[in-house]
């Protein structure tokens, strides 16, 4: 009987549903995996995945068969073209399509990421390529949809080759909920932290990336229908080596997060296998989640660590270790 009890209260935990698409409970065990292996692994005590859309193909049969209670939440780009993709767009059925199909909707190089390059998301071709994109999220499995990049009018003509505006990014953001709701698959907002207090109420949670070094965190706060939302944060370990940002110190921002309900993960910058949660973190390290440690931090705080290529080295030591 109790065994029955606690496999219905963790039913009730991970599987929340408004209006027929999956909206996950803010406090949900969640993993991150982005690299680019073709896989992803199966966690034991995980019940959300987000991985990209074309790993979770295979990877959907897979994990149903392990946790039949976890969801997968579809990755995909949706303000960039990506080069290296092409092989996998033509090869999803009725959801494919060439790389004609996008016309003279690609743009410039994405900085720093070799092959990727944005899109103007005032295209009705990029509406159509996305809108196969979730089709095939759905086909598939996904519970959910996980759309990148949907940001690139801060970053001007200069970066994107497009003169986006706020209005431009918000219809097609707007666009992509209301096409991934109409297909019964929940959606969340991914940075674009400018669009929060705008559109958030039109998503079903948000993720946000280094959300503690760029003091974004407070803006989930700030309207009480927002709060209700799960707030997914990765904050990397490696940020300073990888990415040429400050890395935050976990001892810090961990103790804020649970506090204020957010659901934090540690992760290195290639979105690989190891992940630990904050709750694990502060649980194995004490003493550095003290209150004497992170008392003088606000949530609206960064956090960064000392200027020390070791503190940064420490923490993904710890992540390596502790990973779960």
């Amino acid at each position: 009987k109790y065994v029955m009890i606690k496999h219905v209260f963790r039913v009730l935990a991970v599987v929340t549903v408004a209006a027929g698409w999956y909206v996950p409970p803010k406090n949900v065990s969640w993993q991150y995996q982005l690299s680019d292996t073709g896989s992803a692994s199966y966690i034991p005590g995980v019940d959300l995945y987000v991985i990209d859309i074309d790993t979770a193909r295979d990877f959907i049969p897979y994990i149903k068969k392990k946790n039949p209670v976890a969801k997968v939440v579809c990755y995909f780009s949706a303000g960039t073209f990506e080069a290296y993709r092409v092989d996998w767009d033509e090869d999803r059925g009725p959801y494919s399509f060439s790389k004609e199909a996008w016309g003279s909707s690609i743009g410039r190089p994405m900085d720093g990421w070799p092959g990727e390059y944005w899109v103007d998301v005032r295209s009705k071709r990029v509406r159509r390529i996305a809108k196969k994109r979730i089709k095939f999220a759905k086909s598939i499995g996904c519970a959910g949809v996980d759309p990148d990049n949907v940001d690139g009018y801060t970053f001007g003509k200069k970066e994107t080759g497009f003169s986006l505006t706020r209005k431009d990014q918000q219809s097609f953001n707007v666009y992509l909920a209301e096409t991934a709701h109409s297909l019964g698959l929940g959606i969340g907002l991914k940075n674009a932290i400018d669009l929060v207090s705008r559109i958030g109420s039109k998503f079903d949670w948000f993720m946000n990336e280094s959300c503690f070094t760029f003091r974004e965190c407070m803006e989930y706060s700030k309207k009480k229908n927002l709060r209700r939302k799960a707030l997914f944060i990765v904050e990397y370990c490696d940020a300073t080596t990888a990415l040429g940002e400050p890395t935050q110190d976990p001892g810090c921002y961990c103790p804020i997060s649970l506090k204020e309900g957010w659901n934090t993960l540690i992760k290195q910058a290639d979105l690989g296998v190891p992940r630990l949660p904050c709750s694990i973190f502060c649980q194995k390290n004490p003493s550095l989640c003290s209150e004497e440690h992170s008392s003088k931090k606000s949530p609206s705080s960064s956090c960064p660590l000392e200027e020390d290529p070791k503190e940064e080295e420490d923490v993904c030591w710890v992540l390596q270790q502790d990973s779960y």
